[in-house]
């Protein structure tokens, strides 16, 4: 009995432990922002930027970054490596906010 308590009792503290954020993005929003459904980030690059902070204080296993409607332009590689989770095992999600239509989108002309 006391084994199976002490188990219980790891599981609950592994599944309390493990912390969510959310960072979400809108075409209206400020890379300045804290990136909260209120105060969204901007861009995909200040969206990275926030991300990266947070696995850096270990503080996050789960970030997902929702995007409302809109068109997101990049005009650099959109990267998401293993740099941004410092060695820890952690999930990253990319997806739109709700059921909307958010697109992002870049590239470089080639002229000829």
């Amino acid at each position: 009995m006391k084994q199976i308590l002490i188990v219980a009792l790891s599981l609950i503290s592994m599944w309390t432990s493990a912390q969510s954020l959310g960072v979400y993005l809108s075409p209206k929003g400020n890379d300045a922002n804290n990136g909260t459904e209120l105060s969204p980030i901007k861009s995909v690059a200040g969206a990275r930027e926030l991300i990266t902070k947070a696995f850096s204080r270990n503080t996050y296993d789960e970030v997902k970054v929702l995007f409302t409607k809109g068109d997101y332009k990049i005009s650099e590689e959109l990267v998401f490596d293993s740099t941004l989770f410092t060695g820890k095992e952690a999930h990253l999600t990319l997806k739109s906010s709700r059921k909307i239509k958010a697109t992002i989108s870049g590239g470089k002309r080639i002229k000829q």
